[in-house]
Order: C-alpha cells, then sequence, then structure tokens
C-alpha cells in the first residue's frame, strides 16, 4: 500500500519536472492540496475510506496524471484566401422570371410606384396584369405604399415561398436600419467558394446567397 501523501508527492514532483523541461505550469495548477483532494475523490467513489491506494491505483494514478502533458491532436483547415477581387454592378444581374401559375402556389411579387413608372414597358404591361388579376391570392401581389422602405436596386422582387416572403417583408418593415439590399440568382450572379469534406477528400464547392 501506499500513503496518499507519497502519491500526491510523486505525481507533483512529475508535474513539476514536466514544467522545468516544456516551460508550462502544471504544478502552479494542480498544487498537492489539489490532487489530494481528487485522490480522496476518487477513492471515496469507490468506497475507499482509507488514505492509501493499492500498488495498481497507484501507477493509474501517475498513468492519469500524465495524460495532461500529451499534445493535442492537430488538424488541418483549408482556408481560401481572395484574390483578384471583381466589383460587380446589379445591372449585370440577369433578369429572373416566374410563371403566372407560380402565383397561386405561395409565389409573391413585391413592387412600389417606381416599378410602375420606371420599368421597361413589357415588365409595365405584366406587372398591371398581375395586379387587376383579381382571381390571384392576397399574398400574391405586395405593393410597397412607401418607395422609400423598398430599398432595393431592383424594379420588383419575386418570391417563392412563404420563408422569402416573409424575409422581404421584415427587410421593409426595418428599413431604418438598412442601406439597401437585394434578393440574388441561385446562379451566375455572385457566388462564394467553401470546402466541404466527403469522406477523407476535401471538395470545393460554390454557395449563392439569396439575399445580399
Amino acid at each position: 500500500m501506499y500513503p496518499i501523501d507519497k502519491v500526491v508527492q510523486d505525481i507533483w514532483n512529475k508535474l513539476r519536472a514536466f514544467d522545468v523541461e516544456a516551460g508550462t505550469n502544471y504544478s502552479k495548477e494542480f498544487t498537492g492540496e489539489k490532487i489530494k483532494e481528487i485522490l480522496r475523490n476518487s477513492l471515496k467513489k469507490v468506497g475507499w475510506d482509507d488514505e492509501s491506494l493499492t500498488e495498481e491505483n497507484y501507477r493509474k494514478a501517475l498513468q492519469v496524471f500524465g495524460i495532461i502533458k500529451r499534445k493535442r491532436a492537430k488538424t488541418l483547415r483549408f482556408e481560401i484566401e481572395a484574390k483578384n477581387l471583381k466589383k460587380l454592378s446589379t445591372k449585370d444581374l440577369k433578369k429572373t422570371s416566374l410563371g403566372i401559375g407560380s402565383f397561386r402556389r405561395g409565389a409573391s411579387v413585391f413592387f412600389d410606384e417606381d416599378s410602375l413608372s420606371k420599368s421597361l414597358e413589357d415588365d409595365i404591361a405584366v406587372l398591371k396584369e398581375l395586379i387587376e388579376d383579381e382571381t390571384l391570392p392576397r399574398m400574391a401581389i405586395k405593393e410597397v405604399r412607401n418607395k422609400f422602405n423598398f430599398k432595393t436596386s431592383l424594379n420588383v422582387v419575386f418570391t417563392h415561398s412563404k420563408p422569402e416572403r416573409k424575409f422581404v417583408e421584415k427587410l421593409i418593415d426595418n428599413s431604418d436600419l438598412i442601406d439597401a439590399w437585394i434578393k440574388s440568382r441561385d446562379t451566375s450572379f455572385y457566388s462564394i467558394d467553401y470546402s466541404w469534406r466527403k469522406g477523407e477528400h476535401p471538395k470545393q464547392g460554390k454557395f449563392n446567397p439569396d439575399f445580399l
């Protein structure tokens, strides 16, 4: 049997020796009193009330405290560095088209007074047709009464589902907190490179954010 004080001293001596070699401070973090408290709690959990350890437990205690000296496993992380940045203009944003039937299945169109006066003639004609179509659900036609709350450079904005529609409504309701926004395309306008792992092999992909 090994007295607990001897076990504590042996553990602390090993930590101190490692501190001197590696420049760490384990011996300050794990004082003799703290080590003794840890050992006592461990003995109490197994119902041992004698302040002594068997040779097997003595070696296990040394082994357990030796784990903290191991270096943490390293993992590689790919970081993408941006080079040759390009400035994009919404003038280059291609038109988005949406079938009339989509407005009966949850799609919506947001517009303001400028949409009806400054858009291309074909766009104005289609927009007026949508507005006058009394068979469309209320959620399909969303007129922004105050054009200063519609802070997008697009003449109209299509949303395809309820979450998108609610999000645009929030952008309009909180326009005083926003400088500008656009609903981007799913492809071709603006994408963000990212990496992901398939099994053991890293892959590169492109993500197109819905809103900017």
